[in-house]
């Protein structure tokens, strides 16, 4: 086995338990649909803007699906593994993609982007999911009641926070904010899917829930990677590799 394929086999060893342990962190039961929020899209948002999609893709499914089994939905472990290894391949991908914006699209996205996520979370939340939820902190489970109210208070404050952390993002990591909201588009949809016609649930109640795993996963993981990425770990395996033919020679 050369360096190449040993490094990639350990980073995304690492990366599968980092993104099984995040989604483990923090979890809300949603007893309608028997699934739950978590944590997770942070890191496999990570991962895949760091070292891109294929080891987004293998960590994200792989990882979150293992996660599924150890905190008791493994009925939710084939569409996780679907769902996220998607998601993680085309944030790792698109990510990649160079990207021209000018002043004025910067400024249309920086309004639009927000504005089209907020009337999403707002028109389905409202709607369809208020009342009873149990939450686990660390294997603790809380009961908490969840009135209309609080989803308008978290759609103003999600509207006032995308504005603000759109349009302060860099041309550059517009590119990052568009892969995510693909990925993680292609998540919620694969989760209805799965839960309409598989589990045969009322599936639309978890959406505004997995549009808000998406937001929290956006928000936190480009100021994550880009300060991990400082160290410069892609170069590692580039550095790593070039030595080692250096060796062979």
């Amino acid at each position: 086995m050369n360096s190449r394929r040993v490094y990639f086999v350990a980073v995304s060893s690492i990366s599968t338990a980092l993104v099984a342990l995040a989604t483990l962190a923090i979890q809300v039961s949603i007893p309608t649909t028997r699934g739950y929020f978590n944590m997770g899209e942070v890191m496999v948002y990570t991962v895949s803007l760091i070292f891109g999609p294929r080891v987004g893709g293998l960590a994200g499914g792989l990882g979150s699906a293992l996660a599924d089994i150890a905190s008791g939905y493994s009925f939710y472990a084939p569409a996780t593994l679907v769902a996220k290894g998607l998601e993680g391949y085309i944030v790792g991908r698109i990510s990649r993609f160079k990207l021209c914006i000018s002043r004025i699209s910067h400024r249309i996205l920086s309004i639009a982007i927000p504005l089209i996520l907020t009337l999403a979370f707002w028109s389905i939340s409202s709607q369809m999911y208020t009342g009873l939820a149990e939450i686990t902190l660390i294997y603790y489970p809380l009961e908490a009641e969840i009135p209309l109210t609080l989803w308008m208070m978290a759609s103003i404050a999600l509207f006032i926070l995308l504005t603000v952390y759109v349009s302060r993002v860099s041309y550059e990591n517009m590119v990052k904010i568009i892969a995510i909201l693909y990925g993680g588009s292609v998540m919620v949809l694969s989760y209805y899917l799965y839960e309409q016609i598989v589990l045969d649930v009322y599936a639309l109640v978890e959406v505004p829930i997995n549009i808000g795993q998406m937001l929290v996963g956006l928000i936190l993981s480009i100021p994550l990677s880009e300060a991990l990425a400082r160290m410069n770990l892609p170069m590692v395996i580039e550095n790593y590799d070039r030595y080692s033919s250096r060796s062979k020679s």
